[in-house]
């Protein structure tokens, strides 16, 4: 079988399972390119050719996957000018970029209070 064009499928050439990362696919690569690296079979004219056909799979299925990026969960998608999630509160407001710096004076003052309180 020789992958075309879907992921997917080059993906099963090196033995991953949709969603692989790019460290996994460079791996299974690098293990496969020596199980099947035709110079193991030298001797045998019939087996060094099925090594051959396989290592070019093997190579395509790389090269393919090589800009490759595994879909991200909905969970983690972010726009990167979003600065991540939104603090939501009871009422569905939320607290702009430009007051964030509010509740981190809050928060360092309340921390504060609660390290002096387990100080006594």
């Amino acid at each position: 079988m020789t992958p075309t064009g879907n992921p997917d499928r080059y993906l099963e050439e090196l033995g991953l399972s949709p969603g692989a990362t790019p460290e996994q696919i460079q791996e299974a690569y690098r293990d496969l390119a020596k199980v099947w690296h035709p110079d193991r079979f030298g001797q045998d004219p019939r087996l060094r050719a099925k090594a051959e056909e396989r290592l070019k799979r093997i190579n395509e299925a790389r090269e393919k996957l090589r800009h490759y990026r595994p879909r991200m969960a909905a969970a983690d998608r972010r726009r990167p000018d979003s600065g991540g999630p939104r603090i939501i509160y009871p009422r569905g407001s939320f607290i702009p970029k430009d007051r964030l710096w509010i509740v981190a004076v809050a928060l360092a003052a309340l921390v504060t209070f609660l390290l002096v309180l387990t100080a006594l």
